[in-house]
C-alpha cells in the first residue's frame, strides 16, 4: 500500500501542477491587416480656359492709294496702344486694307504698306 499512497500522491501532484500551471496557453496572433500603399494622387493637368478680354479697337483709314497715317488717325492708334498696353498678353492682327480698283498685286502691296504703317506706329 506504501506504493499505492505514493503512486496516488504523485498523481496527486501532477494534477496540481497541472491545474497549477496548466497548459501552455496557445497565444493568439492576430494577423495585422497589410498597411495599404499610400495613395498618390496624380496631378490632372486641368485646362485652364483663357481670360476673355474684349477690347475696342477702333478702325482707321487711310487717303486713297496711301500708306501713312493722319493726324486723327494718330490720335485712334494711341487710344489703342493704351488699351494694349493694359492687356499684354492680348495679341492681335493687323490687316490693311484697300478698294477693288486697280491690279490685285497692287492693291496687295498697298494693304501691306497700310498695315505695317499702322503696327509701326503702335509698336
Amino acid at each position: 500500500m506504501k506504493d499505492t499512497a505514493k503512486i496516488l500522491t504523485l498523481l496527486i501532484a501532477v494534477v496540481f501542477v497541472i491545474t497549477l500551471f496548466g497548459c501552455a496557453k496557445k497565444q493568439v496572433v492576430k494577423e495585422e491587416e497589410p498597411i495599404p500603399p499610400p495613395v498618390v494622387e496624380e496631378e490632372i493637368e486641368v485646362p485652364v480656359e483663357p481670360e476673355v478680354v474684349e477690347l475696342s479697337l477702333a478702325a482707321i483709314h487711310f487717303e486713297f492709294d496711301r500708306s501713312d497715317i493722319r493726324p486723327a488717325d494718330a490720335r485712334i492708334l494711341e487710344g489703342n496702344a493704351a488699351q494694349l498696353k493694359e492687356n499684354p498678353m492680348v495679341n492681335v492682327l493687323v490687316e490693311g486694307h484697300c478698294c477693288p480698283l486697280g491690279t490685285s498685286e497692287y492693291n496687295m502691296a498697298l494693304g501691306w504698306r497700310r498695315a505695317n504703317s499702322a503696327q509701326d506706329y503702335l509698336v
